[in-house]
């Protein structure tokens, strides 16, 4: 692969796969996905054992989430899985932050900043299956007495002091991605059940092993209706290259997550079914994907050492999974949109920065990901470059030059001030890294980042995202 220089000219182009994904979802207006939040109130009705502890009944339902969800490819698509039922869509948490998002159900397509399509039908299941359950089932409305109740609901009508939007508790974590490739789902379900057999009876964590094993079954079940879906629409494929495709994705999601990843697609693959069993299962769109760059480049360098990936190829790649994480934005009011200045979405990707050693971390996945910022510019990821005292001058200036041409990606921060103050904040695994900034200190970096000539425009709906460059 050419090093991008100064210029940032590194020879590598979108493909029109990528481009035609793009405009697709660019030009999608959002819409509201009733199908979480109608899912998980019949789990809760019909399905859950009641008895249970909260964390099997949380891994129950989004196990019958990843069950009953259902499979949707899009044309061209190379990677697959839809965070909501939408092609660009919002879904809703009713057993987390309540039904008070939904405040504006009867005018959301209406409003006039971040309106949200949204199908009569859907509207119409949500007030009478899923308002009426939860109304005095959310956190809120189960944390207080009935006079407290009430005078929450009052100042959170109209606030004065502080505004709560994430009672429900909020995601803004990593997840440990790279043991997710190198062990599969299968490696994860078995170490919870030798686990769970040496436990003595009524042990209080048998419940956490039980909940791994559930939502590892679920997990693979939404795989496999993906393969299935890829094979249907293989069968009716006229297109012999499509079809090709088709099966193609269809023998990866047959393997990924359950099993180990070989190639890096499979990991890409991998990564992008958990990071929506996630984000289904946690609330505010936070789920960060981490240090991408050092996941993925063992996998890039076996094949490209074999032949059997190009950068073209790898980067095409890249691409289509930027795309699938523009996919989804978080359901706000009115109200609460107005406080955060937006939908926003923090799925913070690190590239470059140091290795558990010490050493610099950049590598050609590195240099993947910093022109896919630069030539792409997706609202999402929302994409960070550590820089230290050794960073490679080509790796400087192509964060330089994306900056210098207008691109609000990506943000940059020095690597050892922020592994010292993760470390500081709590236990790490033995000479582990800290995988990505906080969604605060992503908002502080990305405005000190920012070339003076465009401000940076949190790219969202009613604030059109950046244009890819031309090329």
């Amino acid at each position: 692969m050419a090093t991008p220089g100064a210029s940032g000219d590194s020879g590598l182009r979108l493909s029109e796969r990528v481009r035609a994904l793009d405009a697709e979802v660019r030009g999608t207006r959002p819409g509201l996905c009733a199908e979480r939040a109608l899912l998980v109130t019949r789990y809760f009705r019909g399905e859950a054992d009641r008895r249970a502890p909260a964390v099997e009944q949380r891994a129950g339902a989004l196990a019958y989430l990843l069950r009953h969800k259902q499979a949707r490819i899009h044309p061209g698509e190379l990677l697959v899985g839809c965070f909501t039922s939408r092609r660009v869509g919002a879904g809703v948490y009713p057993e987390l932050h309540g039904v008070f998002m939904l405040e504006d159900l009867l005018r959301v397509e209406r409003r006039r900043v971040n309106p949200f399509e949204v199908d009569e039908g859907d509207r119409r299941r949500l007030l009478r299956e899923v308002v009426p359950y939860w109304v005095t089932r959310c956190m809120p409305m189960r944390a207080f007495p009935l006079l407290r109740q009430l005078a929450f609901l009052a100042d959170q009508h109209a606030p004065t002091a502080y505004l709560v939007n994430e009672s429900g508790g909020i995601s803004h974590f990593v997840p440990d991605y790279a043991g997710l490739v190198e062990r599969g789902v299968a490696s994860y379900r078995d170490e919870a059940r030798r686990r769970l057999a040496d436990l003595p009876r009524g042990a209080p964590t048998a419940p956490f092993f039980r909940a791994v094993v559930g939502v590892c079954d679920g997990l693979e079940a939404f795989a496999a209706s993906y393969q299935d879906a890829a094979l249907r629409l293989a069968a009716l494929e006229a297109d012999a290259a499509r079809r090709r495709e088709l099966e193609a994705i269809a023998e990866c999601c047959g393997r990924v997550p359950r099993l180990p990843a070989r190639t890096f697609r499979e990991a890409l693959q991998a990564i992008l079914f958990a990071q929506i069993a996630l984000n289904l299962e946690s609330l505010d769109n936070s789920v960060c994907p981490g240090r991408l760059d050092q996941i993925l480049f063992p996998f890039y360098a076996r094949e490209t050492a074999a032949g059997t990936l190009g950068p073209a190829t790898a980067f095409e790649l890249l691409g289509c999974f930027a795309v699938k994480l523009c996919e989804l934005l978080p359901m706000f009011s009115r109200r609460v949109t107005r406080f955060h200045g937006g939908l926003f979405n923090g799925q913070v990707v690190v590239v470059g920065g140091l290795d558990r050693d010490g050493r610099d971390a950049t590598n050609e996945v590195t240099l993947l990901f910093l022109e896919l910022m630069d030539r792409l510019r997706t609202r999402q990821p929302n994409y960070h470059a550590r820089v230290h005292a050794g960073s490679p001058a080509a790796y400087r200036r192509r964060i330089a030059a994306a900056l210098a041409d207008g691109a609000v990606s990506p943000a940059s921060t020095r690597s050892p001030p922020t592994w010292r103050s993760a470390r500081s904040s709590g236990p790490s695994p033995p000479g582990a890294a800290p995988a990505s900034p906080s969604r605060r200190a992503s908002r502080r970096a990305t405005a000190a980042t920012a070339p003076a000539p465009r401000p940076p425009c949190s790219p969202r709906p009613g604030c059109p995202s950046p244009a890819p460059r031309t090329g």
